[in-house]
């Protein structure tokens, strides 16, 4: 039976902004369209899975009534931002700390060959004390995001290496403590959150469960040959129990309202997981939830109720899916800045966005600034384009459901929530 009004919406031929085509995470690497699409395409023929955190088939939405009325709220928002930053942008490399991963067989790792493992390790700790982000304006940042029609914003308060962009009181390895400590400005995570709430955006906490910085994950007398805990936890419980301590301190000091209200805690590292290293991710979203009963926990690639949307890395679902869920890729080479990013263009951003709403996804896009704390002005004018589309166009994103019909050739269609309107966009060729 056919839903009246129709409405036709067309995206504009943009200009190209960089590099046209898509590039996509396989097998750990950036890798452009035509090889991503061949990897996908093998995939799929293997039934094998070359891309991170893929989605599970057993997803499992939350008890508390207050946070799954929280997420539905947020599967209206469509778009949203990962901020990526930290004290590998000193380093420029666009694989941010995963540089001090001793992992073989991974070519995406990339060090300096005449440098030894452990020296480059030492090295990359002294960092903190070369990282001020001297043009760090975090109004600016929310002036492009907000022109872009973004609406929620991730940033990361720590990754992996365990440095932390916030003031905290568990660890001297912080901006805090590092070259920028006698910047007013050095609480860089307050000055992002308080600043992005007062735009009215969703604010979300990146946090990486392991932290190889922590002499409670990777102990400093072992050697760390993965991004695994480099000791037994069974023979050491009593370290495996500080570094929970330590992890759950932090999250306390996030989420305890110090930073606002923080709607989403999206947790990284999926290897730390029950029955392998188990950090009781039940305890850690008491903790958050202790501030903000409604609060969203996105424990990625580990499907339990604390998976409350899922994150597929660098690729879109082939079609619609019911739960939860959100792409988190790329606009260019790295999550991280990196010089000549290759961003892809606002033509591209648009599609994206439309081929994920359209199957009842939202899109989280990676970005980030430079050491000094200012956007890529080609990143800026790919989002400044996307955000005009969506002035023109967004009644057929936001708020929006799957339609039965999602796709036919290259127009794709969505409707509104209570199905009074079906919207059909047409996506043509760059």
């Amino acid at each position: 039976m056919p839903v009246s009004p129709l409405k036709i919406l067309t995206v504009a031929a943009f200009a190209a902004a960089g590099s046209s085509g898509q590039w996509s995470v396989v097998g750990g690497q950036f890798a452009p369209p035509a090889v991503a699409g061949a990897a996908f395409a093998a995939a799929a023929e293997t039934k094998t899975e070359v891309y991170a955190h893929p989605v599970s088939r057993h997803y499992k939405p939350p008890r508390e009534p207050e946070v799954r009325a929280h997420l539905e709220r947020w599967r209206d928002l469509k778009f949203g931002v990962l901020i990526s930053w930290g004290i590998y942008n000193e380093l420029d490399n666009g694989i941010g700390s995963w540089v001090i991963c001793a992992e073989k067989n991974q070519p995406w790792i990339s060090r300096p060959k005449n440098i030894p493992y452990e020296q480059y390790k030492r090295d990359y700790w002294l960092l903190k004390d070369k990282f001020a982000p001297t043009k760090f304006d975090p109004e600016k940042w929310a002036e492009v995001f907000k022109d872009a029609g973004v609406k929620y914003m991730i940033f990361t308060t720590k990754h992996h290496d365990g440095f932390a962009m916030w003031d905290t009181k568990q660890t001297d390895f912080s901006i805090a403590h590092g070259a920028f400590k006698n910047d007013p400005r050095r609480d860089l995570a307050k000055g992002i959150f308080s600043t992005f709430q007062k735009h009215k955006f969703v604010t979300g906490v990146y946090f990486s469960k392991p932290d190889w910085h922590s002499p409670y994950f990777w102990k400093p007398d072992a050697p760390t040959p993965n991004r695994n805990v480099n000791y037994s936890i069974p023979k050491e419980p009593e370290r495996w129990q500080k570094f929970k301590d330590y992890t759950y301190a932090q999250i306390e000091e996030l989420t305890g309202g110090n930073y606002g209200k923080i709607d989403i805690l999206w947790l990284d590292g999926g290897w730390v997981r029950p029955r392998v290293q188990d950090i009781n991710i039940a305890h850690v979203a008491k903790i958050a939830r202790s501030h903000n009963p409604e609060m969203i926990v996105v424990d990625r690639a580990v499907p339990s109720e604390f998976e409350n949307y899922q994150t597929p890395e660098g690729h879109v679902l082939k079609g619609p899916q019911s739960s939860p869920w959100e792409t988190c890729t790329t606009l260019g080479r790295g999550w991280e800045h990196v010089n000549n990013p290759k961003n892809n263009s606002a033509h591209w951003l648009v599609h994206t966005l439309v081929d994920i709403v359209a199957k009842n996804g939202n899109l989280l896009l990676g970005l980030g600034p430079d050491k000094y704390g200012e956007l890529d002005p080609t990143a800026v004018a790919t989002l400044r384009k996307t955000g005009a589309w969506l002035r023109a166009n967004g009644e057929a994103i936001y708020g929006t459901r799957a339609a039965r019909h999602y796709k036919d050739g290259s127009v794709w269609f969505t409707q509104a929530k209570n199905a009074a309107n079906v919207y059909a966009i047409a996506c043509f060729p760059e």
